[in-house]
This record gives structure tokens, sequence and C-alpha cells, in this order.
């Protein structure tokens, strides 16, 4: 990598740092950086930097459970290594539910989705969480990448042989295949975010993994819903495998390298002809109630149109 060097004041020359390593480190204006000279070699170091960056701490009092899952996510995502969260009040509201979830109910559901976080210590009004793995092995993308789409086509399959058995016992397992797939969307989100890929390729990464975890919440209530029908429509049936069927192939997108433009027009074609024929279906209240959570599985479709763009913009430049 090399940088111009730039003259500032009398004698002074001044060089910029990479931006995706200054923000992996955590660098802001103003931060200071460790310098050392050995002969023509000078060695720039952020670990003071970096250290400081990775430590967060969090009230829980006055949060409910949904928000502090979400504050939980973004700080695993951007990286930070030690939680500390204090609280005074030993349960937290779950309001989809409406119960209040002792602490320790809550962490054991919660730090699930976080792979490679663990609660170091437990006392009364504080935990501490830390990630024990020290380092991210951002060669993985791909392998998180393959082990996502699985998980997820696992779950659609097994949901349409739902359909046509015992559902309700599927539905059961719904709320764990969720948290499987979400956790590891998040760590493919926290490799993405510390990886050296450009900003741009980032933001449109993220967009799509954040379009999964949606996804899942949204399949996750598809599942509650089709459960509560006193029975499953052959209509229902053939409409969500359909969707489902439709949805999975979006990660071609992704996963197959020889991906085309003829491959992605078909695809907004066939798509545009399933939201017609979705929407011009006429539904009972129940089959409705069923394809109004389940209608998202379609529109995460511009996340994934917009991560080939940006991947390939430069093939459609002139």
């Amino acid at each position: 990598m090399k940088r111009k060097l730039v003259k500032q004041g009398g004698s002074a020359l001044t060089v910029t740092l990479p931006s995706a390593w200054a923000k992996r480190c955590g660098l802001k204006p103003g931060d200071e950086i460790d310098m050392e000279e050995n002969g023509k070699t000078v060695i720039i170091s952020a670990e003071n930097q970096n250290t400081r960056a990775k430590k967060a701490c969090m009230s829980l009092d006055g949060l409910n459970w949904t928000i502090i899952n979400r504050y939980l996510e973004i700080l695993y995502r951007t990286g930070i290594e030690e939680i500390t969260l204090t609280y005074t009040k030993n349960t937290v509201p779950f309001y989809l539910y409406k119960k209040q979830v002792p602490i320790d109910q809550f962490l054991d559901q919660i730090i699930k989705r976080f792979i490679g976080l663990e609660v170091v210590s437990h006392t009364q009004g504080k935990i501490v969480i830390q990630k024990l793995v020290k380092a991210e092995n951002l060669e993985k993308a791909d392998v998180l990448k393959h082990r996502i789409y699985f998980l997820i086509k696992e779950t659609l399959d097994e949901f349409k042989k739902g359909m046509g058995k015992d559902f309700k016992k599927f539905n059961e397992t719904m709320y764990e295949r969720h948290d499987n797939v979400v956790k590891f969307a998040l760590h493919l989100s926290r490799i993405v975010h510390l990886s050296d890929k450009s900003e741009d390729e980032k933001t449109q990464t993220l967009a799509v993994i954040d379009s999964i975890h949606k996804t899942m919440d949204k399949l996750r209530h598809t599942s509650m819903r089709v459960a509560e029908m006193k029975k499953i429509t052959p209509k229902i049936k053939s409409i969500l495998s359909e969707i489902f069927a439709f949805y999975i192939s979006q990660f071609d997108v992704i996963l197959k390298k020889d991906y085309n433009l003829k491959d992605l027009d078909d695809m907004i074609k066939r798509r545009s002809d399933l939201v017609n024929k979705v929407n011009s279906e006429k539904l009972t209240p129940e089959e409705a109630r069923v394809l109004s959570d389940c209608k998202i599985l379609l529109d995460t479709f511009n996340e994934f149109t917009s991560y080939y763009a940006a991947m390939h913009l430069s093939e459609a430049m002139e």
C-alpha cells in the first residue's frame, strides 16, 4: 500500500492513514497513535485505542427485552469484546408475552445469539460479558454465508412438510430455528464490520444480513399464524411454498460466483409475477393474516438486488 507525502508548514510531511484500518481500530480525530522508528521503517500502532474501544457499559434500568437485545446486537456487531450490564431490578419486561422475565432467564436466552460471548461474572446488580475468542477469523465469512443459507432452507423445507402433517409440532421448533439463524447472521455481521472490505461493500452486505434477521422474525410470526388456523388451506400451502422457493433462490445473488445480469433480470420478473399473483388472490381473513406477515420475504429482494448492483457496478459503467 502506497501513500503520497504532503508538505505541511515549514518542513513537516504528513501522510493519510487507511480509512478502513482507522475505523477498525476505533480511531477518530484527536486520538493519539504510537509511532516506532526502526531504520527506514516506521511502525504505527493503535493498540491503546483498540483496547479502549472494545469495552462498553450499559444500564438495564427502564429497558425492555427487545431494546436490550437490539443494543447488545449493535455492540456485538461493531466488535465490542467486554460488556458490563448494571441493573437495580431483577426482572426485564417482555411485552410480547405480557410478563416480567428474571434476569437469569433473560441472559440464558439472549446470550445464545452471540457466538463467543460468555457471562464471566454475575453479582447482584452487575453482569460482565466477555468475548472469550480473542481473534476474528475473517476467512470464515463464506462458510457462514453457506451455513445461514442451509439453515434457512432447512427451516423452509420443514415448514412446508409441517403444513401437510402436524404443524403445531413444527411451530414448537420455530423459535429455536429463528435463534439459530440469527446467531450466525450476527456473527457474520461482526466479521464483515471488522473486515477490510470497502465501505460500500460492507453497507450492502450488512443490509442483506439485516434483512435475513427481519425475515426470520416474520417467518416465526407466520408460523404462529398458520398454527392458529382452524384448517391450513390448499391456497395457503401453495402460496407459501412459492414465496419460500423464491426467497431461497435469492441467495444465488450472494453465493454463486458466476451470477450474471440475465439471472438477475429473470429473478426480478419472477418476483413481480409472484407479487401480482399474491395481491390478486381472494383470501379469507385467516389466510390474509398469514400472508400479511410472510410478504416481507418478497420485499427483501431490494436488499439482494442492491447488493448485486454494488458488487458489479464497475461492469455496468462505460
